[in-house]
Parts: C-alpha cells; sequence; structure tokens
C-alpha cells in the first residue's frame, strides 16, 4: 500500500477560489483531503476551559460544514 499526501497550513476555507486548483488536482489524482484543526474557536472568550475538547471538533465542523455547503463534493466526489 502506498500513501501520498500533502500537508498546508492555512486559516483558509478550502472552497475559496483560490484553492479550486488543488481541490481540481486532488479529485484528478484520486487523492482525499484530510481536514485537519489548528485554531480552536471561541478560545479568547473562554480561556480558562480545555478548548481542545470544545473548540477542536467546532473548527472541524465550521471547515468540513464550508465544503459540504459550498457544493465541493458535487464538483469533486472523490475528494
Amino acid at each position: 500500500m502506498v500513501l501520498k499526501s500533502v500537508a498546508m497550513q492555512t486559516a483558509k476555507i478550502l472552497m475559496i477560489r483560490r484553492f479550486q486548483r488543488f481541490l481540481e488536482a486532488s479529485a484528478k489524482m484520486d487523492v482525499p483531503i484530510l481536514v485537519h484543526p489548528w485554531a480552536t474557536v471561541g478560545e479568547e472568550r473562554m480561556p480558562e476551559y480545555n478548548m481542545y475538547s470544545i473548540g477542536m471538533p467546532s473548527e472541524t465542523a465550521l471547515a468540513v460544514g464550508s465544503l459540504i455547503f459550498s457544493g465541493i463534493f458535487d464538483k469533486y466526489p472523490n475528494i
């Protein structure tokens, strides 16, 4: 088994025009996209709590939700 991957650190959502060529190439090569959160949502409002248990899942949901509702998976179903 051979696994290939690309990592990119960005605070941008993947559905924006800037990433269209990346998404198109990923679909053409049949390479899935992994969303891994980095920053946490709401950290500034609740600094005394462990934001990895709240913020990271929220950030992941926002990232994946933006992809779902953008229609990206309709255009590129194999990513």
